[in-house]
Protein backbone atom coordinates (compact mmCIF):
# COMPACT_ATOMS: atom_id res chain seq x y z
CA UNK A 1 0.00 0.00 0.00
CA UNK A 2 3.23 2.29 0.92
CA UNK A 3 4.78 1.27 -2.28
CA UNK A 4 3.36 4.38 -4.90
CA UNK A 5 4.24 7.32 -2.30
CA UNK A 6 6.16 9.74 -3.03
CA UNK A 7 9.88 10.32 -1.50
CA UNK A 8 8.22 12.85 0.95
CA UNK A 9 6.58 10.39 2.76
CA UNK A 10 10.00 8.01 3.20
CA UNK A 11 9.87 8.47 6.66
CA UNK A 12 6.06 7.30 6.85
CA UNK A 13 7.21 4.22 5.09
CA UNK A 14 10.39 3.62 6.95
CA UNK A 15 8.21 3.89 10.67
CA UNK A 16 6.20 1.35 8.98
CA UNK A 17 8.80 -0.84 8.30
CA UNK A 18 10.13 -0.82 11.87
CA UNK A 19 6.78 -0.82 13.41
CA UNK A 20 7.05 -4.75 15.26
CA UNK A 21 3.19 -4.99 15.10
CA UNK A 22 0.80 -4.45 12.40
CA UNK A 23 -0.56 -0.93 12.14
CA UNK A 24 -4.05 -0.51 11.73
CA UNK A 25 -5.38 1.07 8.05
CA UNK A 26 -6.58 4.23 9.98
CA UNK A 27 -3.04 4.71 11.58
CA UNK A 28 -0.97 4.59 8.47
CA UNK A 29 -3.94 7.42 6.88
CA UNK A 30 -3.32 9.94 9.90
CA UNK A 31 0.51 9.39 10.01
CA UNK A 32 0.33 10.45 6.31
CA UNK A 33 -2.02 13.34 6.96
CA UNK A 34 0.03 14.73 9.72
CA UNK A 35 3.05 14.39 7.57
CA UNK A 36 1.33 16.28 4.70
CA UNK A 37 0.15 18.62 7.18
CA UNK A 38 3.91 19.51 8.09
CA UNK A 39 4.97 19.54 4.78
CA UNK A 40 2.35 22.38 3.69
CA UNK A 41 2.87 24.14 6.81
CA UNK A 42 6.76 23.93 5.91
CA UNK A 43 6.24 25.75 2.35
CA UNK A 44 4.30 28.10 3.97
CA UNK A 45 6.31 29.83 6.48
CA UNK A 46 9.11 29.59 3.47
CA UNK A 47 7.26 31.63 1.54
CA UNK A 48 6.14 34.27 4.29
CA UNK A 49 9.93 34.39 5.27
CA UNK A 50 10.66 35.11 1.45
CA UNK A 51 7.72 37.70 1.09
CA UNK A 52 9.52 39.60 4.40
CA UNK A 53 12.90 39.52 2.72
CA UNK A 54 11.44 40.84 -0.64
CA UNK A 55 9.97 43.51 0.77
CA UNK A 56 12.31 44.69 3.01
CA UNK A 57 15.04 44.69 0.36
CA UNK A 58 12.11 47.16 -2.14
CA UNK A 59 11.65 49.69 0.74
CA UNK A 60 15.58 49.80 1.64
CA UNK A 61 16.18 50.16 -2.46
CA UNK A 62 13.00 52.90 -3.07
CA UNK A 63 14.66 54.64 0.39
CA UNK A 64 17.78 54.51 -1.65
CA UNK A 65 16.72 55.90 -4.61
CA UNK A 66 14.60 58.69 -2.36
CA UNK A 67 18.44 60.28 -1.07
CA UNK A 68 17.89 57.78 1.72
CA UNK A 69 20.99 55.70 2.96
CA UNK A 70 20.43 52.07 3.79
CA UNK A 71 24.07 51.18 4.83
CA UNK A 72 26.75 53.97 5.85
CA UNK A 73 30.12 52.92 5.82
CA UNK A 74 30.95 55.83 7.78
CA UNK A 75 32.34 57.86 5.38
CA UNK A 76 34.90 55.10 3.73
CA UNK A 77 34.04 53.89 -0.24
CA UNK A 78 30.49 54.19 -1.33
CA UNK A 79 26.72 53.77 0.51
CA UNK A 80 24.11 51.51 -0.89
Amino acid sequence: MLAGLLLEFDVIVSSALLSLGALSFQRLIDALVKCENRQVRAIQEVTIHANLVENTLLQALSQGEKGGDCVSTHGHGRSF
